[in-house]
């Protein structure tokens, strides 16, 4: 596993830069991108590991949390 990536979105979200709103937009963005829903369990233990670094996110979606960050003119963390 990528050990560079692991902490790439909890950093950016998680940092201390971001207030409680906006984190909850972009994650609701993200979840929408990704096809995720918060109502279901598996999504929402998705998401813990990607923003507790225990996985990374699969390629498809690298990218649209990428465009959800330039959206909201946050640098993109994914290569």
């Amino acid at each position: 596993m990528n050990e560079s990536k692991l902490n790439l979105l909890r950093d950016t979200l998680i940092a201390g830069t971001l207030n409680v709103e906006t984190y909850q937009k972009i994650k609701k963005e993200i979840f929408t991108e990704c096809h995720l829903d918060s109502n279901i369990a598996k999504d929402r233990a998705l998401w813990s590991m990607w923003i507790n670094a225990r996985s990374v996110p699969n390629r498809f979606c690298q990218t649209a949390i990428n465009e959800v960050l330039s959206r909201n003119q946050i640098q993109q963390i994914y290569d």
